[in-house]
């Protein structure tokens, strides 16, 4: 199987196609913006020109390659901070290799680097272009022909899709040929697993074989969900709920155990993902509206978006003669059984309301009801379905009337800064 890192392997492509290429005097470049690339292949092609040899250029041991009995000296240009030569220096060197004298007699330079400077660029050849040797489609070929021979049976076919895949996003992309590596890593064990190239694994993908358009549509939604979930999982690890609406709680209790495998999702299929975002995308529950028969009620959402459109901010305001609130929270299209509903108070709370849930099969009302003295009173109610879109939140805060000027405090009561103590509690 293939043990060697993608670097080595880069080599030894090298060696094979660049053979019948190379020519002593010429000097050749390899541009690669990302510096720890470029750092990697100039160490690769150093360690494979150990115990070959090396030319003392001014006090200097530069190593050599032998390739088709010229001795190519690989340079590594210095990005800032970090190993390699300045220009100036392989300005210098460049002169010795297309002189041709003395220790530089039958040389030619190859410089690794990410520069626009013309003294590295204007004057050697670029090995990335089209048709060179480290042409991406000239790396797919070699990769292409590694699989054959190393890949277990059943992962060829799947390695070549990806492979295939895997091109056409450096070529458009413009990228170079090191957005092959986490490829290569992936198959040279011969067995492949899609979520080593940060895919969900898709099996069923075989069954799309010969149908290019197809199969690119499938990987591009793969990579789109891949990446969105892991956004997600990255940033708001402990409110997955409440991003991934998409999916169940259930769902996401079964396959999202961050505290045990943070990477349990990506043994997930990318077809148990799409089926579970079909069941979770028709939404039965529908909130129809919030009531007092004691008071009136002003609702907020917390804000435009689909979740934050289901976190509701109510306050209830009861007259100055009655010493009881009541508050009717009503549903239509499926029956919500009491155990989805929890009523939470704060524990300073003099008097705990009660809540009650009734109702048919397809609708459902959740009554709160308690007492008011004079200071505000907060309560919260979580309605948590198996469906994300039928999760809900309601965040209520019972004043007396004439309490608050509510028409000009509102926002203050719904959106609290550190000027409002009160609403704090409510939010």
């Amino acid at each position: 199987m293939l043990e060697r890192p993608f670097e080595d392997f880069v080599v030894d492509h090298f060696f094979t196609n660049a053979k019948d290429n190379i020519i002593s005097g010429h000097k050749y470049q390899f541009r690669s913006p990302n510096k720890d690339n470029s750092l990697k292949l100039f160490r690769a092609f150093t360690k494979r020109a150990s115990g070959t040899g090396f030319i003392d250029f001014n006090g200097l041991k530069l190593i050599y390659l032998e390739c088709a009995n010229v001795k190519i000296i690989p340079i590594l240009h210095k990005d800032g901070e970090g190993p390699g030569y300045t220009e100036n220096f392989i300005s210098f060197l460049r002169d010795e290799v297309s002189g041709q004298k003395g220790d530089f007699h039958n040389t030619a330079l190859l410089i690794i680097h990410n520069s626009m400077l013309d003294t590295l660029i204007n004057s050697s050849k670029d090995i990335n272009g089209r048709g060179e040797v480290f042409d991406p489609e000239r790396i797919k070929l070699s990769l292409s022909a590694y699989i054959d021979e190393n890949d277990a049976v059943d992962a060829k076919e799947i390695s070549k899709i990806l492979l295939d895949y895997q091109y056409e996003l450096i070529i458009e992309d413009k990228a170079s040929m090191f957005g092959f590596e986490a490829l290569h890593d992936a198959i040279r064990d011969g067995d492949i697993r899609f979520n080593e190239i940060e895919l969900l694994d898709d099996p069923a993908i075989l069954n799309m074989r010969g149908n290019n358009n197809q199969i690119k549509e499938r990987l591009n939604k793969n990579r789109e969900l891949y990446d969105h979930i892991d956004q997600i999982v990255q940033h708001y690890p402990d409110q997955l709920e409440d991003h991934l609406t998409d999916f169940s709680n259930d769902f996401i209790n079964k396959h999202f155990r961050m505290d045990e495998d943070p990477d349990s999702w990506k043994n997930v299929t990318l077809d148990e993902f799409l089926q579970e975002k079909e069941r979770n995308r028709t939404q039965e529950l529908v909130l129809i509206s919030e009531l007092s028969a004691t008071g009136e009620v002003i609702v907020r959402a917390k804000g435009d978006t689909k979740a934050a459109r289901r976190d509701r901010h109510i306050i209830i305001e009861v007259p100055d003669n009655r010493d009881d609130f009541d508050l009717a929270i009503s549903f239509i299209g499926a029956r919500v059984s009491k155990s989805e509903a929890t009523l939470e108070t704060p524990k300073d709370n003099l008097v705990t309301p009660t809540i009650e849930v009734s109702g048919g099969s397809k609708n459902t009302t959740i009554t709160v009801t308690g007492k008011i003295g004079v200071a505000p009173e907060y309560f919260g109610i979580s309605l948590k379905r198996a469906k994300s879109p039928e999760c809900y939140k309601f965040r209520c805060m019972v004043i007396k009337k004439g309490l608050f000027n509510i028409e000009s405090c509102c926002d203050f009561i719904f959106f609290p800064g550190p000027r409002h103590r009160l609403s704090k509690r409510l939010i």
